[in-house]
Parts: C-alpha cells; structure tokens; sequence
C-alpha cells in the first residue's frame, strides 16, 4: 500500500512539473532583458559606468549585471538592476577593471536569475566566476578610456 502511495505521489509530483514548464514555455517569448544604455557596442567608459535598461521578467526573477576584460575567461558579479515594476526600467552601476587595463575592451552582461541564482551571485561580487546559464540576456562592448 505503501508503495502505491508513493507512485501515485511522483505521478502528480512529475505531472505538475511537466504542466508548470508548460506554462513557462507557452510564456517564455514575452519575457525578456535589454540593454539600452550603452546603446551601442564600443561606448568609451571610466572606472563606473551606470547601465539602464529595460526588462520583462517573470515574477520572482530580476536582472543582474556581470562584467569582464574581453580576453579574461572569468566574469565578475557586479550587482542587481533596480526595476520599476510600472515601465520594466531598470539600472545598475558596473565597475570596469583597473587603472593598467585603460584601452581594453570589456563585455557587460544583463542576465535574468531566478532568486538562488541572485543569492549565490550576490555572495560572489569580488570573484571571477563562469557565467551563468540564462535564456535572456543582453550584451555590449564597452571600452576603458579612464580610471
């Protein structure tokens, strides 16, 4: 009896599951996450530079920024965008290397994370780590003219 109650339970467990990615696909192509400032890829930035943006997310996720030199395989957490929920806005500052890495081109990332991943990467901001696994992000270029 025992057993029969536990396949039942996975069946519902498994048949939810598969119905909740249903939902999540059929939803999927409305979500998304923009860069809009740097509009363009090659804008010439300092030490900081405040990135914006827009962003449509499911609830419980949010937009988070990483930053690297181009030819450093590592990527640095840099901090969470702060979205106004009416517009889907949202900006964070990123901080671009150090002063001997003036003239290098670097790549910033906006990245949807659910609320694990924002809490393991919030607890990494001073270590490279590999870039995290997410169906929407954005991409611009930017490159170090100052610290």
């Amino acid at each position: 009896m025992k057993q029969l109650f536990f396949i039942a339970a996975l069946m519902l467990m498994c048949t939810n599951a598969v119905q909740s990615q249903k939902i999540m696909n059929k939803q999927d192509s409305s979500y998304y996450v923009r860069i809009t400032d740097p509009a363009n890829d090659g804008f010439r930035v300092g030490r900081t530079y405040k990135v914006t943006g827009i962003a449509k997310l499911p609830p419980g996720y949010s937009v988070f920024l990483l930053a690297h030199k181009e030819d450093f395989p590592g990527w640095w957490p840099q901090s969470v965008g702060k979205l106004d929920p009416v517009n889907g806005e949202w900006k964070a500052t990123v901080y671009i290397g150090e002063a001997w890495d003036i003239g290098d081109d670097f790549e910033i990332v906006a990245i949807m994370v659910d609320e694990t991943t924002l809490a393991k990467l919030q607890i990494k901001v001073n270590t490279a780590i590999s870039l995290p696994d997410s169906k929407y992000s954005a991409l611009r270029v930017v490159n170090k003219i100052s610290h």
